[in-house]
């Protein structure tokens, strides 16, 4: 559900449950975490607080509604973060003129995982936190990674048409930059050399994460392996 003022785009629900009101959440989500089990606020609630004017309206907004560059956007606060450190102020004002400011309440979900019908973008957080959750049994998930300040995600499935192989998730109120694919291209097609230096910092920020991956991959192989050796010292496994 999109809802558009005189400026554009303020405020979007991504899930499927739009039309009804509330925010659809996976059926196994609720088991993971006691903190979880409290429902997302609806669409329908959302709205509301906009329309009253509740102070705290940003929080599922997205862009001022005088079409305002919000103090979060402004290059001398994004410099600030690592992911945009390499960009010169001109830059950053031509990136965020492409992209937006979106805001998310505690618990809400930006994708979940198993779904292919969700929006595609690329996202720098501002503030708050993100989790990535990993669903490992039917009602069983684990945290596998959070994104704080600076920290770029989306990218798993911004180049592609795959379902999402996490559920990214809001702890507590964040906020953050982000692209959709479309706006990406059309970047990519009017300023190429910025849209490849995105690709770049992107790139630079997938490294340190990808080496830690396979530090991991690292660890657990030596402790199977450890293990291997271990079992085999019994008795029984002897004589099998």
């Amino acid at each position: 559900m999109v809802r558009f003022s005189a400026s554009g785009v303020i405020g979007f629900c991504p899930s499927r449950g739009a039309r009804s009101g509330r925010c659809s959440w996976p059926p196994w989500w609720s088991g993971w975490s006691p903190a979880s089990r409290q429902s997302p606020p609806s669409c329908s609630r959302q709205r509301r607080a906009y329309d009253a004017g509740d102070p705290e309206r940003d929080v599922y907004g997205l862009m001022s509604v005088r079409g305002e560059v919000p103090a979060a956007l402004k290059p001398e606060r994004l410099a600030r973060l690592g992911f945009f450190r390499e960009f010169s102020p001109p830059e950053l004002r031509r990136l965020t003129g492409s992209g937006g400011l979106r805001a998310y309440a505690d618990g809400e979900l930006l994708a979940t995982e198993g779904t292919r019908k969700q929006r595609r973008t690329l996202y720098v957080v501002l503030e708050g936190e993100l989790q990535y959750v990993k669903r490992i049994r039917t009602e069983r998930a684990k945290v596998v990674l959070a994104l704080r300040p600076g920290d770029v995600g989306g990218f798993l499935t911004f180049f592609n048409d795959d379902p999402s192989p996490v559920t990214v998730r809001s702890v507590g109120r964040s906020r953050v930059f982000e692209i959709g694919r479309r706006e990406f291209q059309l970047l990519m097609a009017k300023q190429p050399a910025l849209a490849g230096k995105v690709l770049l910092a992107l790139l630079r920020a997938m490294v340190p994460r990808l080496d830690a991956f396979l530090g991991q991959i690292a660890a657990t192989s030596a402790w199977a392996l450890e293990l291997e050796q271990y079992l085999r010292a019994f008795p029984l496994a002897q004589e099998g």
